[in-house]
């Protein structure tokens, strides 16, 4: 049954911020009434997609406050033309109009399976298999890992690694490849991968990072849903910040392979903060993650990179949020639970050691990441230090990061300001109800 329609009436005029007095010729003084004050509107959208009230007259200024029945609640535009939800745009100004997660605390299992146990799922997209030709785009397995996921009401993080994963293409759209590892029984694989300092590399890296960008902004549900975006481009086999840095005989000196190419410590800053501020601009309001190692990246002439990285990062405010690989021992958090993201490193270091920033990061972490085979070994039992379990961590991490009063809501309602053009009509409805039609007419 087709449910009333919402509206809600924005009357346009012209308003000054004061009374102001008219005098004509044989006519006494008028005075104009001034605009009302900006005020806030509530309006619930219940589970079938109905609105109440159904009807909200408003001002150009006013702010539409939408409560929703769950955190998978939302509302997106119609676009003139198109059948009801038959595709929105998120990006638009009236495009989304739903709760967005804004760096969620709360247990992220890496793979692309939802556990009941936590809130969300870290999807790794592997670059040779996303980008199998050039500017050419596989976007299946994204698509079935994201809509199962959505479905199910979970969050997700999306993070795009190359190491292992860098496309055989590259040295023909003229990106040189280096080549790490083997060939004895004891070295580590041989791994043919890129420099991310190299601008011919850098080129076509952040052309796939910005291509899942848009991709994902191409359905609300998708991008709402979205909670973190892992920096990459310096990996070796999985979504962990580094890079070669061994030295053997036999396996060859990584080091020195770096250095022959041109690679230095401030390249790698530089391409951490080109990284930063392309992830602003393609993931706006997305918080972004940096999955640091403790020495992860190459030392030429004895310089850590590190640590500039992280200070780039954390000028970004909270929307910075560096993973810390590793727990130390003793640790409040089971052992299984190896990937964890303090408060936006808003503590200090217990005593400036990687272990003594392990410990600061378990004393105040609200985002952990769980390696899938530890989270089915864990299983529903409680932790063996801890003596949580895998639901009990998530609602315990949940909570601390929603403590955190000076960051945004994790996930709240959506505040929408009231804008338009005379005489112009926008239409709304839920992404689960969409025959139920809502309507913005701007006077």
């Amino acid at each position: 049954m087709r449910h009333a329609p919402f509206l809600l009436w924005a009357v346009a005029c012209v308003a000054p911020t004061s009374p102001s007095t008219t005098t004509s010729e044989g006519l006494d003084a008028i005075d104009i009434p001034a605009a009302p004050p900006s005020v806030e509107h509530d309006v619930t959208v219940a589970a079938d997609g109905s609105f109440a009230p159904p009807l909200v007259e408003v001002w150009p200024g006013d702010i539409v406050v939408w409560h929703f029945p769950d955190a998978a609640g939302a509302v997106v535009e119609v676009l003139d033309g198109a059948e009801p939800c038959s595709t929105v745009a998120p990006a638009a100004p009236y495009g989304l109009t739903g709760p967005e997660p804004f760096a969620p605390g709360g247990l992220f299992v890496a793979g692309a399976t939802p556990l009941d146990a936590a809130r969300g799922v870290a999807l790794t997209l592997r670059w040779s298999e996303l980008e199998p030709r050039p500017g050419v785009f596989d976007w299946t397995a994204l698509d079935a890992a994201v809509t199962e996921l959505v479905s199910a009401g979970r969050l997700y993080a999306v993070g795009v690694v190359a190491g292992d994963a860098t496309p055989a293409w590259l040295p023909e759209v003229g990106v040189e490849l280096l080549t790490f590892g083997g060939p004895g029984e004891e070295c580590p694989p041989v791994v043919e991968m890129g420099d991310p300092t190299d601008a011919a590399w850098q080129a076509r890296w952040f052309g796939v990072t910005a291509a899942v960008a848009e991709h994902l902004r191409g359905r609300a549900d998708w991008w709402r849903s979205l909670a973190y975006v892992t920096l990459g481009g310096a990996n070796v086999v999985d979504r962990a910040a580094e890079l070669p840095r061994g030295c053997s005989a036999g396996c060859g000196c990584d080091p020195e392979v770096w250095a022959s190419h041109g690679y230095d410590a401030a390249g790698l800053v530089s391409f951490y903060e080109r990284s930063l501020d392309q992830s602003a601009e393609v993931f706006p309001g997305k918080a972004t993650v940096f999955p640091r190692v403790a020495g992860g990246f190459p030392s030429l002439d004895g310089i850590d990179p590190t640590p500039d990285i992280l200070a780039a990062g954390r000028s970004r405010g909270w929307s910075f949020v560096p993973l810390e690989v590793g727990v130390a021992a003793g640790s409040e958090l089971d052992p299984a639970l190896v990937r964890l993201a303090d408060g936006f490193l808003g503590t200090e270091v217990v005593d400036g050691s990687d272990d003594g920033l392990q410990r600061s990061f378990a004393a105040g972490a609200s985002l952990v990441e769980l390696p899938l085979a530890a989270a089915v070994v864990w299983g529903e039992a409680p932790g063996p230090l801890s003596g949580r379990t895998l639901a009990e961590w998530d609602t315990a991490l949940a909570e601390r990061r929603a403590e955190r009063a000076e960051l945004p809501e994790p996930l709240g309602v959506h505040r929408w300001t009231v804008v338009g053009t005379a005489g112009e009509t926008l239409s709304f409805a839920t992404p689960t109800a969409c025959d139920v039609v809502g309507q913005l007419l701007v006077r």
